[in-house]
């Protein structure tokens, strides 16, 4: 194994890297955005 880490040493290492803020969506205001197709989806845009 490459690293030998507990639960635990390995909750406190990486901590800091994931306590990020994550954004909240506003589901009501998404809903109301135009359908798009799979192609737009897909970055055509024709």
């Amino acid at each position: 194994m490459l690293h030998d880490f507990d639960d635990d040493e390995f909750i406190a290492l990486v901590s800091p890297e994931i306590e990020e803020e994550v954004e909240q969506l506003n589901l009501a205001a998404e809903r109301q955005n135009p359908v798009i197709s799979w192609d737009e989806f897909a970055g055509y845009y024709s």
